[in-house]
């Protein structure tokens, strides 16, 4: 149903993501016993600049194979001389295969936390002082489709219509000792605990299966894994995993903040060029391959994320919200973290984790609602869109609103109510009196505006409506078709301050830089309407 906190990055890996969304990737996520092997080994010059050489086998778990193939390909530049492979499992996996002697050929070891490193470096299985924090991670909570015990906010997993509450065993995983920190300081743990409600795997991955099939009413995952490559996809899945919704991340002020912890094993017979690898890790450079796929900064970065703004944005609306950022933080110093996905899924975000500085919907629907709830201070606005149709080129079966009701065209619509372009169409369709004839036709409901475009572009759907903005991206690979002005429907662009900001004044210079004349350009650079004065 929804993404997780964005982490707003370089602009080269900005556009990179935005194909990533025009390609529309499918989660497939982990599976017990994958493995990538070796392969991506450089025909580069063998010489090394650095004196490295030979090979180094990565342990990599499965939740973090798409930031790793990309970093190990920067590396593998850096290092020509040296091989890097890896072998993928599941975190558990690879836990035992370590503790057990049963792996003989690896030299660096990456966890998803710090609880099996910390355990492995008390075994012995890992060099002392060699282990780096490299990447933030943190606990999200999912449900099931339709979300039947109700969970909204944290403190619904002690209602009673919570009967199983899923997480990853404590003593073995992040997971799991880091939900029962956060439920211990939420005073939930006791009760879950005593009343036999709380259900613990050794395979994390099994979590979400778990969830999606019912055999829990709720469950604690790592938040980038619902992003996961676990087949070498080369970008950040978009979507909840299947038959679930992720309700949002737990808040951060429950439990200890925690780092994926990377160090080399004390059998490795390349120890050069494994520390060389797990001090790459531990960079910028690396980092934001690991903050594209929904990880936070590393550890030495903390101090800059606690003072970062973070505004909660309708993912259509990204190409101009990531240049005003960019343009915010060179002007201030302030970093900017966009979290980016449907606005009705970004409200229910707000509510369950009660965090962020500002918020800007796709629709003003969903601020009437946020405002209504208590949660924004003021607004502004900063920009127009108005619903068209975007159909492949050549494809001319829809030249008008009433086209999308024919027999035998294939429509992709906004999903409903979660997605405000989805909004905005059963409003066109309403006026036109075609929702229910077109909903016999929906081939597609989109949990983002940019899969509409990408759709019509790729000739998997017929027609789709989307925003004006929106098929500005694509306007060169679609054709757009506009909507008679008794039937379109148009929306202006909001942001809001949110009443749970620890950063007032910088949130106030941010909504002002968006509210301004500059950032009325910017908005119209990439095809967005005016405000009216």
């Amino acid at each position: 149903m929804r993404g997780l906190t964005r982490l707003r990055m370089s602009p080269a890996l900005a556009v990179a993501l935005l194909a990533a969304i025009l390609g529309a990737a499918i989660l497939t996520g982990c599976r017990g016993g994958t493995k990538s092997g070796a392969s991506e080994v450089a025909s580069a010059p063998t010489t090394d600049p650095a004196g490295l050489a030979g090979e180094v086998m990565v342990l990599v778990p499965c939740g973090q194979l798409g930031p790793f193939m990309e970093a190990k390909r920067i590396f593998i530049d850096k290092h020509p001389g040296v091989k890097v492979n890896q072998r993928m499992e599941n975190i558990n996996v690879l836990r035992t295969l370590i503790l057990e002697d049963k792996v003989s050929d690896a030299d660096v070891f990456l966890d998803m936390g710090d609880t099996v490193a910390r355990e492995l470096l008390k075994a012995g299985k890992l060099v002392e002082g060699t282990d780096v924090a490299y990447a933030q991670n943190y606990l999200a909570l999912i449900v099931p489709k339709g979300n039947p015990a109700g969970v909204k906010v944290f403190p619904d997993l002690g209602n009673p219509k919570v009967e199983a509450l899923a997480l990853a065993e404590p003593s073995e995983n992040s997971n799991g000792e880091y939900a029962v920190e956060a439920l211990k300081k939420a005073g939930l743990w006791d009760d879950l605990a005593q009343s036999g409600k709380v259900i613990t795997t050794k395979q994390p991955a099994d979590l979400k299966t778990m969830v999606g099939q019912k055999k829990a009413d709720a469950a604690f995952i790592y938040g980038p894994c619902i992003h996961e490559a676990a087949k070498g996809e080369t970008e950040p899945n978009l979507n909840a995993p299947r038959k679930t919704e992720v309700i949002g991340n737990v808040p951060d002020d429950l439990y200890t903040p925690f780092y994926c912890t990377a160090a080399v094993l004390t059998k490795s017979d390349n120890q050069a060029a494994a520390r060389e690898f797990t001090k790459f890790l531990d960079t910028d450079e690396a980092s934001e391959f690991w903050q594209k796929w929904y990880f936070g900064p590393r550890k030495a970065k903390a101090g800059e994320k606690a003072q970062a703004l973070l505004v909660h944005c309708g993912a259509g609306i990204r190409p101009p919200m990531d240049e005003m950022a960019d343009l915010f933080e060179s002007r201030t110093g302030t970093r900017v973290d966009m979290a980016y996905k449907g606005s009705g899924c970004l409200l229910a975000d707000i509510e369950f984790s009660r965090k962020g500085d500002l918020y800007m919907p796709g629709e003003t629907e969903y601020m009437d609602q946020a405002k209504q709830e208590g949660f924004i201070v003021n607004t502004r606005p900063a920009a127009t869109m108005e619903t068209v149709i975007v159909t492949p080129k050549g494809n001319d079966k829809v030249k008008s609103v009433q086209d999308l009701a024919k027999p035998g065209v294939k429509v992709g619509l906004g999903s409903y109510p979660e997605v405000a372009v989805g909004v905005a169409a059963k409003k066109v369709l309403d006026k036109a009196g075609l929702w229910a004839p077109v909903q016999r036709n929906l081939t597609m409901g989109a949990l983002n505006v940019v899969e509409l475009a990408n759709s019509a572009k790729l000739g998997t759907v017929d027609a789709a409506i989307a925003w004006d903005a929106t098929a500005h991206l694509v306007k060169d690979d679609v054709r757009v078709v506009k909507i008679d002005p008794k039937h379109t429907y148009k929306t202006t662009v909001l942001l809001g301050t949110l009443k749970f900001t620890r950063h007032a004044d910088k949130a106030q210079l941010f909504m002002d830089l968006v509210a301004s004349a500059e950032g009325k350009a910017i908005f119209a650079k990439h095809g967005y309407g005016p405000v009216s004065e």
